[in-house]
C-alpha cells in the first residue's frame, strides 16, 4: 500500500519549518509532527552557504520525523518568491477552421505564442496567466472557444524565475539526505493557505511579510496577476532598533516584540520607560515607547512605499484589489495592519492558516503560512498521483530540470 505521509518544508531567512503528515482522503489530513530549527546559510531571501543550510534543514527534519516510522525522503519545499517577476506577453494566430470557430486547440496555440516571446537566458516562464483575449479585434474576451471569428489574440501575464538560485536551494536540500519532490513558490503557498476563492476572484493583495523579506502577490479573477518581493523583513526592524539605540540584536528583538509598535499614538499613552542594559558595567538608559515606535514606522513606511510601488506596475483591469491580507512573522508588529490600511486605502485582515480537516492550535499563526500552504500543495499531489499510478513517470518531479518541479505540479493553484 502506498505510503500516505508527506513532509513539507518551509525554508526561510529566519527560520526552517517542517511538518510531517499523513493524507487521509480529498478533505482530510491529518499533522502528524512538526520540526523547527533556526535558519542558517540564507541572506535576504538567497542561499550564501549550502552547507550551514543543509546542516539546519536536516535538524528541522529530524524534529519533524515520526519515530518509529518511514524516514523522510522527500519533501515539498518552498522557494523563495524574490526570484520571481511577472512581465506582460502577446501572442496571436488565425483560427485553424472558420466554420467551427475558435477550438480550444487555437487556445493553446496563442497561449504558447505568448509563451515563446524571447527572455532573458537565466530565467524560465513557469507560468502564463491569460488577461484577456480579442476575437477578431474584440477583446475583454475571457472564454473564446467556441466563438466564431479568423483572428485569436491574447494578452498574457507571465511568472518569470531565476534558474540558479533554485538550483542552489535544491543542492541545499539535497545535502541534507533527502530530495525535493517538488517546489513550492512562498506567496503563493500562502495564498492556499490563507485566501479563498472569493478573494481571489474580486481582487486581493496578499503581503507575506518574513523575517529577511516582504512577498507581494496580487490575484484577481481568480488568477494571478503580479508577484514580487521586497529585501526587507522583520530582521530589518530589528536591525534598526539596534542601530538606533546602541544595543545587542538579542535585546533590539526583545524589544521589537515586547513593546513594539508602529503607532506612535498608542506609544504615547504608555507612562512607562524602557530601559536598556547597559555594558561595560555603564549605567543603564530609558527611552520612551514613542523613540521606539519612530524607529519601526520608519522602516514600516519604507515597505509601505515598496508595495505601493509594486502596485503600481499592475493592470487591474477589473480586478481592482477590494482588500488586503497580511501573513507572516511580521504580521504581528502591533499596529502594522492599521498603517498599511491608512497608506494602501484598503481593508485588511491578518491571514491565519486553514486547511481541509483542520490544524492544530500552534500551526494557526501567520508565521506558518507557507507551511500549511505546502501541507495543502502536497496533499493534492500526493492524491493526484494515486488517482493517476498509470501515468507515474509523467508526473514524477523528481528530475533536474529544476522549474518543471515548480511549473508542473502546482499550475492549478494559481488558476
Amino acid at each position: 500500500m502506498k505510503n500516505r505521509q508527506i513532509c513539507a518544508l518551509d525554508v526561510g531567512t529566519g527560520t526552517i519549518r517542517a511538518a510531517t503528515a499523513e493524507v487521509l482522503g480529498k478533505d482530510n489530513i491529518k499533522i502528524i509532527k512538526k520540526g523547527t530549527a533556526p535558519s542558517a546559510g540564507m541572506k535576504g531571501g538567497a542561499v550564501v552557504d549550502m552547507d550551514d543550510l543543509a546542516m539546519a534543514v536536516r535538524k528541522a527534519l529530524d524534529q519533524a520525523e515520526v519515530s518509529p516510522g518511514p524516514k523522510i525522503k522527500e519533501v515539498y519545499a518552498s522557494m523563495i518568491g524574490g526570484r520571481l517577476r511577472t512581465t506582460e506577453r502577446y501572442g496571436v494566430v488565425m483560427v485553424k477552421n472558420d466554420a467551427s470557430g475558435v477550438t480550444d486547440s487555437d487556445v493553446d496555440r496563442v497561449l504558447q505564442k505568448a509563451r515563446e516571446e524571447p527572455i532573458p537566458s537565466d530565467e524560465e516562464v513557469i507560468h502564463l496567466t491569460p488577461s484577456e483575449f480579442a476575437v477578431d479585434g474584440v477583446g475583454g474576451v475571457r472564454q473564446p472557444a467556441g466563438m466564431a471569428g479568423q483572428r485569436l489574440d491574447v494578452k498574457a501575464i507571465l511568472l518569470l524565475a531565476k534558474k540558479a538560485p533554485a538550483e542552489n536551494l535544491l543542492r541545499s536540500i539535497d545535502g541534507s539526505v533527502v530530495k525535493v519532490k517538488a517546489l513550492g513558490v512562498q506567496p503563493f503557498m500562502a495564498a492556499e493557505a490563507v485566501l479563498d476563492g472569493v478573494e481571489k476572484k474580486d481582487g486581493v493583495i496578499l503581503i507575506d511579510m518574513g523575517a529577511g523579506t516582504t512577498d507581494v502577490a496580487v490575484f484577481g479573477g481568480g488568477s494571478l496577476r503580479q508577484a514580487s518581493m521586497i529585501r526587507m523583513g522583520g530582521n530589518h526592524l530589528t536591525r534598526d532598533i539596534s542601530v538606533g539605540l546602541r544595543i545587542p540584536w538579542p535585546q533590539a528583538e526583545e524589544i521589537k516584540v515586547k513593546d513594539g509598535t508602529v503607532s506612535r499614538l498608542d506609544a504615547s499613552k504608555k507612562t512607562d520607560s524602557i530601559y536598556l542594559s547597559a555594558l561595560g558595567g555603564k549605567e543603564n538608559r530609558k527611552i520612551s515607547h514613542t523613540t521606539v515606535a519612530e524607529i519601526l514606522e520608519a522602516r514600516v513606511q519604507e515597505i509601505s512605499s515598496e508595495v505601493k510601488q509594486q502596485l503600481g506596475e499592475v493592470d487591474f483591469n477589473d480586478y481592482f484589489p477590494r482588500k488586503f491580507v497580511l501573513t507572516g512573522g511580521g504580521s504581528y508588529l502591533s499596529g502594522i495592519k492599521e498603517y498599511l490600511e491608512r497608506e494602501l486605502r484598503l481593508p485588511g485582515r491578518i491571514g491565519l492558516p486553514k486547511m481541509p480537516g483542520g490544524l492544530p492550535a500552534e500551526l494557526v499563526k501567520p508565521e506558518n503560512a507557507v507551511l500549511v500552504g505546502l501541507m495543502c500543495f502536497g496533499q493534492k499531489h500526493f492524491l493526484n498521483e494515486v488517482s493517476k499510478e498509470n501515468q507515474r513517470e509523467e508526473m514524477k518531479l523528481v528530475d533536474r530540470n529544476i522549474l518543471s518541479r515548480i511549473k508542473t505540479i502546482w499550475q492549478d493553484f494559481l488558476r
